[in-house]
């Protein structure tokens, strides 16, 4: 996973904080961060990242459309990941249904958030849907 790049949006500063100190450490990835579904489009538009991860509640967008306009512009290459407490029920239909290749129970420790993307960061990771 070393050399690889990730966009993490939440607009939780503190998980913010926690997972941009510890993946790096972990999971030998970058981590970039925003904390609005328009600051991460608009990184998106600047810049290639091997994946994305983000809450289902951000100030700006629902999850579900952040994650139809993250496909959008980026297609199904890039594996979308939602680190949400709304992991069952209607948002992860939703979610699903948008294009999310997974999602990751909100909080997790930061060993199980590697642990969670580290198959679609690998070679072909996103061709998959995980459960």
């Amino acid at each position: 996973m070393h050399g690889k790049r990730i966009l993490y949006v939440d607009d939780d500063e503190a998980m913010l904080r926690i997972v941009a100190a510890t993946l790096p450490r972990l999971a030998g990835v970058e981590v970039v961060t925003a904390t609005t579904g328009n600051h991460a489009l608009a990184l998106l538009g600047d810049g290639r990242f091997d994946l994305v991860l983000l809450d289902y509640e951000l100030p700006d967008f629902d999850g579900a459309e952040l994650c139809a306009e993250i496909r959008l512009r980026v297609g199904a290459t890039t594996p979308v990941v939602f680190l949400s407490g709304h992991e069952d029920g209607p948002q992860r239909h939703a979610g699903m249904e948008a294009g999310a290749n997974a999602f990751l129970p909100k909080p997790s420790p930061p060993a199980a958030i590697a642990a969670g993307i580290a198959p679609l960061l690998r070679p072909g990771g996103a061709a998959g849907v995980l459960q």
